[in-house]
């Protein structure tokens, strides 16, 4: 069920609290419409995020669903999404003692960036909207973590300092820091932006000797029906990368591998997803997989097999 608290804070805006998988799904086409207009990273679509709570949340009692969507009002129109916090809360012990409530970002740990989706002609109101309901309900929770925000997200800043107005204690901190490059227009372009030791001659030397004793190709799968079949290698492939470096790697568990699945499926029915592999000799050697979003590729999961002497 889902349950709709009104907010003073702007007129014609309500604050909608789901709190229920079956909410979760109904919101699905206002969620898929928000972010195309406001999605900061592949990880914030309905895909990835429904896919990591059935697989992270779902099955644990200590969590629940606290997703709050502000709601903007029109006379004779339906109602609007402008914004949704993709919260859940969960119960903990301090120490194994304190009992503590939190509220956390659906994707955690699996997710490269977390953050909310906000239309940017409403993000003002809407960013108010949501921090009043929080302020109303803070009898409920001990401390809102707001973490893997990127710092180029329009929203982040603009909501501490609405918390902030409502009298809530805030610290920010810089965590870790994913890094990034720039392509150019052409592939010369590029490769001049490129350690000195991968340009040029060098490079395309290694390519070619690749080619001429190994037949090196490359392996974009693009085939809906081939998709299964393909993740199954890339996890075959990136457990062995991490096995040969006596640690366990990230798909070594079924949670793992059903929730990447899952989200991978889902992030291709849009067009997102990248899966490619070099093949060596006629076999996949190496896989890399990420998402498309606007006109950035971002990098998600890879392995490597053993290539034998190609290795060198």
């Amino acid at each position: 069920m889902s349950r709709t608290d009104a907010s003073p804070v702007a007129d014609k805006l309500r604050v909608q609290v789901i709190d229920t998988e079956e909410g979760f799904d109904a919101l699905e086409p206002a969620w898929n419409a928000l972010y195309n207009k406001a999605g900061t990273s592949p990880f914030q679509t309905f895909a990835w995020q429904r896919a990591w709570w059935r697989h992270y949340g779902e099955p644990d009692p200590r969590m629940r669903l606290f997703i709050l969507a502000v709601h903007r009002e029109a006379a004779a129109e339906e109602s609007t999404v402008t914004a949704i916090a993709p919260f859940f809360t969960e119960r903990r012990r301090v120490a194994g003692m304190l009992p503590t409530t939190r509220i956390d970002m659906i994707g955690r740990r699996q997710s490269d960036y977390l953050d909310l989706l906000v239309q940017p002609t409403a993000a003002p109101a809407s960013l108010a909207a949501l921090a009043e309901n929080l302020h109303r309900v803070r009898n409920r929770f001990n401390v809102l973590l707001l973490q893997n925000v990127p710092d180029c997200s329009p929203s982040f800043s603009p909501f501490l300092g609405a918390l902030g107005r409502r009298g809530f204690r805030v610290e920010r901190g810089a965590g870790e820091h994913c890094l990034r490059t720039t392509f150019g227009q052409t592939w010369e372009q590029t490769e001049q932006a490129l350690p000195q030791a991968a340009r040029g001659k060098t490079m395309r030397r290694k390519m070619r000797l690749l080619v001429m004793r190994h037949g090196a190709e490359l392996e974009f799968v693009r085939d809906p029906a081939r998709l299964g079949e393909g993740l199954s290698d890339l996890f075959t492939l990136h457990q062995q990368r991490w096995t040969l470096r006596g640690r366990p790697g990230d798909y070594g568990t079924a949670v793992n591998t059903e929730f990447f699945r899952e989200a991978a499926f889902g992030l291709a029915s849009r067009g997102q997803l990248v899966l490619a592999f070099l093949r060596l000799d006629g076999r996949r050697i190496a896989g890399v997989c990420g998402f498309r979003h606007r006109d950035e590729f971002h990098f998600y999961a890879a392995g490597m097999g053993d290539a034998g002497e190609a290795a060198r």
